[in-house]
């Protein structure tokens, strides 16, 4: 973890000099003034899978100040503080649709659910998706989780059978597949 540990309470026991105490609440007010964000996007194109689910690996890196992600897992923010987190995320994709078809975002903690709940994780809204090649195809979804550090967090993204072919990213700026993970307390 390259920022500064979760904060914690300080105590003050008479008799004993205050300087630990005081050190321990400036960490804290320094962690919350630089708190853990993870903020990412999917900027190249990529095959997305029909009839199938597809961890959507980020390749630009917004803001990530305790380094959580790795180039070398791209689908997966590494957790580095423990407490509660805010995930917010869109899917987008681009190719042609067909009636029916259906994109779903979900995000998920060390592959599932909390509750247990999901084979990918929290499932957002089941949105049907234009059929038209340059019409929009976007799902978003946000989550909240409590994680513990070292617990991975992704970004599912599940399209029905129905295009006739398997869909790729959206690659076109504004409408990118994006996600914001921050860390709300313990």
């Amino acid at each position: 973890m390259s920022g500064l540990p979760v904060p914690s309470v300080p105590v003050f026991y008479a008799g004993q000099a205050p300087t630990a105490q005081l050190n321990i609440m400036s960490n804290a007010f320094s962690f919350l003034l630089a708190k853990v964000a993870f903020r990412a996007r999917r900027a190249a194109t990529g095959t997305v899978t029909k009839n199938a689910h597809t961890l959507v690996p980020w390749d630009t890196i917004d803001e990530d100040p305790y380094t959580g992600w790795a180039a070398g897992t791209p689908t997966i923010y590494t957790v580095q503080a423990p407490g509660w987190y805010l995930c917010t995320g869109t899917i987008s994709l681009a190719g042609t649709g067909a009636a029916g078809t259906v994109l779903i975002p979900a995000f998920a903690i060390n592959g599932g659910s909390q509750t247990g709940q999901g084979s990918s994780g929290w499932e957002g809204p089941e949105i049907f998706i234009p059929t038209g090649a340059t019409d929009p195809k976007c799902a978003s979804g946000g989550w909240e989780g409590y994680c513990n550090a070292g617990d991975q967090i992704t970004l599912d993204c599940f399209l029905s059978s129905e295009p006739a072919a398997n869909l790729t990213w959206q690659t076109t700026a504004g409408a990118q597949s994006r996600i914001e993970i921050l860390w709300t307390g313990v």
